[in-house]
């Protein structure tokens, strides 16, 4: 899984303030949206990243039907364990953890409808 946003914010110093901190993440999901959607992987699109304060929602939809016998349980805590050790491999993340930065992801599936919303937790990576 590719995960754009924090490449980017790796270059950010970091604001001193929760205020500084919004608008830099701010300025770098705006940039990020003009180039979505954008594959993530064979089997996912990320459609786009939504900043509610320090909450960032990655909008992800999957470009086939879960395999058969996945039941969304299942879907759920094998994404959220894949998300979350591809992110703490990256060091970048610690921006994430540093700031107080909140991340959920949020699967639809191939017809539209919701599948999981996955909230992240960084905080044991560092």
């Amino acid at each position: 899984m590719n995960f754009i946003i924090l490449f980017s914010l790796a270059s950010l110093a970091g604001g001193e303030t929760d205020g500084g901190v919004i608008s830099e993440v701010q300025m770098v999901v705006s940039e990020l949206n003009k180039s979505l959607p954008k594959p993530i992987d064979k089997s996912s699109t990320l459609l786009g990243i939504e900043q509610q304060e320090l909450k960032l929602i990655y909008h992800v939809e999957l470009v086939s039907e879960l395999n058969e016998g996945v039941s969304l349980k299942q879907f759920h805590n094998e994404t959220k364990s894949a998300i979350e050790d591809k992110m703490c491999k990256n060091k970048s993340a610690e921006y994430f953890v540093n700031n107080n930065i909140n991340i959920v992801f949020r699967y639809v599936g191939i017809d539209g409808m919701p599948l999981s919303s996955i909230p992240i937790n960084l905080n044991e990576c560092f």
